[in-house]
Order: structure tokens, then C-alpha cells, then sequence
């Protein structure tokens, strides 16, 4: 059988591009690692698609280049039997000739596209067209995006929809470690505890309100158990007269437990200024960052119910329950160190690209694009 050369795009900014500017280079490297982990043995290439001036690919980049194969597209594209439009857009002309070759042409989709295209229509320009042409002949997502891309995509693709298992690593943080007091891991304290959460705050999906509201009341009633709370990634929030006026009413605002703090690398600042994490989304349910946090061993005070069986767990907007978890890791974490943390060893090995059967689900799934199978599904979950 012939071995298959597989691409997944990217797109690089600048030399030193960071993984940590977004999740979606680390989305394509963990994809590319695990169809490495197949025994079908594929040519996986990491493919930057830059149509103006290309970025150089060296080694100042956060991931071994020779290790997971990168390249410029236009190097390989000829080449390719599969290419995964991940991190990047393609041009027409180069999607009409794949396609007319025999490359099958996935989008794969890791984002929240539907409710980010509602957004830039309501209330934005509302310019650009609708990316994917006929050269694609499927779409994948990942199970948090279900939901709202589901049907989204079926409908203006008119191609089948499939949902595939998410994948995680370590890499990127076992990359820092070396940098990171305690390897930047959890390191427990009798003192009260700094709070830190961690939403983008760009769109309505990851946005703090909550995370803040769930600290406040706990600190109405244990004000004590709080030294700090540090809400990153909020610059921007500071200089809105509503948002403004919303934290004026908050007493941890009040008695100035609280900063609002730029964007960092999460390692580094957990490392540094945390003790506890919480978070909150709506409608993306499973993300890097839980898998993160957890991984470092940081109590995780969250609302993602495909995977509540991490952290603590709190149902979507529900403050009773999320007060109550963050109470209890507050005051209980440290007596639980080691049931926690196994417990959360478990989920980590779930979603890992090192998972045997996850790299089964993708060898299944790859070779339907060329020998059609009645039995493949249109969902696949590994949570």
C-alpha cells in the first residue's frame, strides 16, 4: 500500500511565531503527532500557507521542525494524497488542482465558527466570503463545536459532516519547564490563595464575567481564603464604561483584591501568580487550556461538561454550584493532592495523541476518504 503523504496548514506571522498566541498551531502539531502514532506509517507534513512574504522556517519556532515535518506548501503541495485545511485557508486555484489530482481535502475546523460568524455579521463589517469551495470533500470538528457547527456546516458545505476526537499534548509545556519554577507545577500553600482565570475576552464564547462573578461570592462570604484575584487577557475591558460600571458594584473591586492583567504564556503565569484557576465558557465545552491547567496539577474550577470528570466541575451558569467549588479548592485541594491529580491522569490519557484508539479512529476515518465504508459514523467521540 502506497504510504500516504498527509499536510496540515498552518499559517505563520513572523519567524518566532508563538503556539501560545492561540490554540490552533498547537491544534495542528497534535493532530500531525497523532497520525504519526498510526502503524499506516503517513508522511506528515506541518504545511505553512503564506501567499505574501513567506515566512522563513528555522528552528526558533516552540516545535522540532525536522521532528514534525515543516514546510512551505508550495514545496509539497503537488506531492499530497491528504491535506487537512486546519490553520489556514488555501487559495481556490490550489484546492481545485488538489482536488482534480486526487487529494482528498478536509477542512478541519477547531473553532467556534458559527457563533464567531454571527458576531462579525451583527456587529462587525460583516465582510469576507464564505471560505470553503467545492474542492473540499469533507468537514471535520471536534466535539465542542458540534453544537453550533454541526448543522452550520452540512447545510453550506453540502458535504458530510464528521465529528472527530480531540487531541491534546503536553509538548509545549514540557518545552517550558526548564524555565518554570517547580517545572511550573502545582506547589501547595497554607496561605490565602491567588485566583487567576484565563479567557480570551474577544468574544462571547470565553468571557470572564462569570469567572469574576463565581470569585466575588465566595469572597462576600471568605474573604480570607482569597489574597488575589487576576483576571488576564482584560486590558481592553478596563477602558469600557459598562464593564466598568458592572465591577464598580463588586466588593473584591472595592477592596482592590482584584486586577485586571494583560495576555501571557498560561504556564508562566500560573508558575507565578496562581493558586487556583476558574473559568467559564459557553458553547466550547473542552479546550486546551483545562487540559493545561489540570495537567500542571492546578485545582480548575470550571463549567466544560465534556470533561467534568477534571477540576471541579460546575454546570453552565449556575454561581451556586461554582461557589461551592471554588470554595471547596480553596480550603480542601490540599488534603487531595493525589487523588486529583490521578483522577485527572485519566482524562489527560483520553484526549492524549498517544491514545491507541483515537489514532485507530483517525486511521479509519482517513481511509474512507479513499474506500468508501457503509460502517464509518459521522460522530466520533473520546469523551
Amino acid at each position: 500500500m502506497k504510504k500516504l503523504n498527509i499536510g496540515i496548514t498552518i499559517q505563520l506571522e513572523q519567524e518566532n511565531h508563538s503556539v501560545w498566541t492561540n490554540g490552533i498551531i498547537q491544534n495542528a502539531i497534535n493532530l500531525a503527532h497523532t497520525l504519526m502514532n498510526s502503524s499506516n506509517d503517513y508522511n506528515v507534513f506541518i504545511c505553512n500557507v503564506k501567499n505574501i512574504n513567506i515566512i522563513p522556517i528555522t528552528n526558533v519556532l516552540e516545535w522540532d521542525i525536522e521532528k514534525y515535518k515543516t514546510v512551505q506548501f508550495d514545496d509539497v503541495k503537488n506531492d499530497l494524497d491528504v491535506l487537512f485545511v486546519l490553520g489556514s485557508q488555501i487559495r481556490n486555484e490550489d484546492g481545485d488542482m488538489l482536488h482534480n489530482k486526487g487529494c482528498k481535502i478536509i477542512h478541519y475546523n477547531c473553532g467556534s465558527h458559527y457563533i464567531v460568524d454571527m458576531e462579525n455579521v451583527l456587529y462587525k463589517s460583516g465582510e469576507g466570503v464564505w471560505p470553503y469551495e467545492s474542492y473540499i470533500d469533507e468537514v471535520w470538528i471536534i466535539p465542542q463545536n458540534e453544537k453550533t457547527n454541526y448543522y452550520y456546516f452540512e447545510t453550506l458545505n453540502r458535504k458530510t459532516v464528521r465529528i472527530v476526537p480531540f487531541v491534546w499534548s503536553s509538548l509545549f509545556i514540557d518545552r517550558l519547564g526548564n524555565q518554570l519554577s517547580n517545572g511550573g507545577f502545582y506547589e501547595p500553600t497554607t496561605e490565602p490563595k491567588r485566583i487567576s482565570c484565563f479567557e480570551p475576552n474577544i468574544d462571547v464564547i470565553k468571557f470572564c464575567m462569570y469567572d469574576i462573578l463565581g470569585v466575588e461570592r465566595v469572597y462576600r462570604k471568605r474573604p480570607d481564603l482569597i489574597k488575589h484575584f487576576y483576571v488576564t487577557n482584560s486590558l481592553i475591558l478596563k477602558e469600557k464604561p459598562k464593564f466598568i460600571s458592572i465591577m464598580n458594584k463588586l466588593d473584591i473591586i472595592k477592596d482592590k483584591k482584584a486586577t485586571f492583567e494583560a495576555r501571557y504564556i498560561t504556564p508562566f503565569f500560573l508558575s507565578k501568580y496562581t493558586d487556583v484557576v476558574i473559568a467559564h465558557q459557553w458553547e466550547n465545552p473542552l479546550n486546551y487550556a483545562y487540559l493545561d491547567a489540570v495537567y500542571m496539577r492546578y485545582p480548575l474550577v470550571h463549567n466544560a461538561h465534556l470533561c467534568k470528570d477534571c477540576g471541579y466541575y460546575y454546570e453552565g451558569f449556575n454561581m451556586d454550584e461554582a461557589e461551592t467549588q471554588l470554595l471547596y479548592a480553596l480550603e480542601h485541594h490540599d488534603e487531595h493532592l493525589d487523588e486529583y491529580n490521578e483522577k485527572n491522569r485519566k482524562v489527560l490519557e483520553r484526549f492524549s495523541v498517544n491514545n491507541q484508539h483515537t489514532v485507530e479512529t483517525y486511521d479509519i476515518l482517513i481511509d474512507n476518504l479513499f474506500n468508501k465504508n457503509s460502517n464509518v459514523k459521522n460522530k466520533y467521540y473520546n469523551i
